[in-house]
């Protein structure tokens, strides 16, 4: 700024940078402007061929892309790989490894045993490393000979009573006396400090008849609540979708609940999901039986219970929610190496004991209060026998219900310890045969459905007669026209 004659003179700047004097610094290249001048640098990841760091004019680019991967200190840090790109960098992790998200310069080591990623055998026991892991056997177990053995790959068999050598001080006597406890406890060990146990093939054999079984009387089930006409009520539509749920469940288990793989994949994810989600329901929907008897008897009888829409909505929209939010907060949680089904990893199985537990003790806590409703009303002066002695029939078979659903995986509470191995055998059997024992109770013993049957058998059996009949009469006619034909012709 200069001043004359009482005058002043403003010098401003030219941004040489911006239109319209811009200046071309040319390709991979930026302007910046200064106070009375500018000047040109790279674009970031790239720098000019004689290692200055600005230049003038287009003429004077010699910009190229800059190897950070050479450079020193590494910027890709701990196991990362460095791949450069143009004006650029990517970090790699090798396998076993993966980026941190919040530094996307660091690789961290992935633990395959926890993460289920491993594929290791059942027979053996996963022991992370770092960038890998390793497969060893158990205690009391070997290397199977004959099957190729590696790092990540070992198939283990039980070690023979003879290789066991004796330690010190102890005779084999002792020793023998010792390996006859340990066999008495049962082959199913589950220490607290295995996360697997090995499959008993007499309980899996078991478990696959039983199966089969109950999902044929289960379809019966279906087809008699759908059917027989003079048991329908909310009573049989309570039933039919427990059914349902139990025939579904079954069939899933059944087809699907085994995971030879021995990697946690979408498939049994996807099952130990949708058998978590149906047994829940065929829960939900014995408590609601249970609710609907409280409408029948607590309430001395008024009302006509819950209506079906909303039966549907608390049968299936309730399980619906409990799976959502067991997958929300611990998706990991669902499938096992060896088998689909809920993990014990931070609990999750209590997402399923939980809310079983819950609905048995609410549907007990029912089922008191209608017993001891139904003798209070016994003891009344007149009562009403007929609408009693009914809903005492209902109040049994819920009762036993509740014995054939629920009780039975008590069982299943009590087999942490080895040496209830009795309980397994129980437990599989009671769970395997649920269908055979709701065929039993509420088809089987119930008076209208016997009449049903016998009505169904008549019509068939008087079928079969009228068309045996049928046949008989025709072929008797056809032997008398044959016989009269040959005096016709001679008349």
């Amino acid at each position: 700024m200069g001043g004359g004659g009482g005058g002043s003179v403003v010098f401003l700047d030219i941004n040489e940078c911006a239109s319209p004097t811009r200046v071309s610094c040319g390709k991979l290249a930026d302007c910046q402007n200064v106070e009375g001048s500018y000047y040109c640098t790279c674009s970031p990841g790239y720098a000019l061929a004689s290692g200055a760091r600005t230049f003038k004019n287009e003429g004077e680019n010699t910009c190229q892309d800059v190897d950070e991967c050479q450079q020193s200190p590494r910027v890709c840090k701990s196991h990362g790989i460095c791949s450069n790109t143009l004006g650029s960098y990517t970090c790699l992790c090798p396998p076993g490894f993966v980026l941190k998200p919040e530094d996307p310069k660091l690789c961290t080591d992935v633990d395959e045993c926890s993460s289920g990623q491993h594929r290791c055998h059942m027979s053996t026991v996963c022991a992370n490393t770092v960038g890998s892991y390793t497969c060893h056997c158990r205690p009391g177990w070997k290397p199977k000979p004959g099957v190729p053995n590696n790092q990540n790959i070992t198939v283990c068999e039980e070690m023979p009573f003879a290789n066991w050598t004796l330690p010190p001080g102890i005779n084999s006597q002792t020793l023998s006396r010792f390996f006859a406890k340990v066999q008495d406890l049962g082959k199913d060990f589950k220490p607290d400090s295995a996360k697997d146990t090995i499959q008993d093939p007499q309980l899996a054999l078991i478990t696959k008849v039983g199966l089969a079984l109950s999902l044929v009387c289960l379809l019966l089930c279906i087809l008699t609540f759908l059917l027989v006409r003079p048991i329908q009520g909310s009573r049989t539509t309570i039933h039919l979708h427990l059914c349902i749920c139990l025939f579904v469940g079954s069939a899933i288990f059944l087809a699907g609940i085994e995971n030879e793989g021995g990697e946690v994949g979408l498939r049994c994810r996807l099952v130990a999901g949708l058998l978590h989600y149906c047994f829940l329901a065929a829960f939900c929907w014995m408590s609601l039986e249970g609710l609907e008897l409280y409408f029948l008897v607590v309430r001395v009888f008024q009302g006509q219970g819950l209506r079906t829409r909303w039966l549907c909505l608390i049968g299936y929209g309730v399980p619906l929610l409990i799976v959502a939010v067991s997958a929300a907060s611990y998706s990991q949680g669902y499938g096992r190496t060896t088998f689909c089904w809920l993990a014990l990893s931070r609990g999750f199985l209590w997402s399923f004991l939980g809310p079983v537990i819950f609905i048995v003790l609410c549907n007990a806590v029912i089922f008191v209060t209608t017993v001891w409703k139904l003798a209070q009303k016994f003891s009344e002066i007149n009562p009403d026998m007929e609408k009693l002695k009914k809903t005492r029939v209902l109040t049994v078979t819920a009762i036993a219900q509740l014995f054939v659903l629920g009780c039975t995986w008590v069982f299943g509470l009590f087999l942490f310890d080895p040496q209830n191995w009795i309980l397994s055998y129980i437990f599989t059997i009671l769970n395997c045969l649920q269908g055979l024992f709701l065929y039993l109770l509420h088809c089987l013993l119930n008076r209208k459905v016997r009449e049903e049957y016998q009505k169904w058998a008549c019509l068939i059996a008087g079928n079969k007669y009228s068309e045996f009949a049928s046949s008989m009469s025709n072929t008797s006619h056809n032997q008398t026209t044959r016989a009269l034909r040959p005096s016709e012709s001679g008349m």
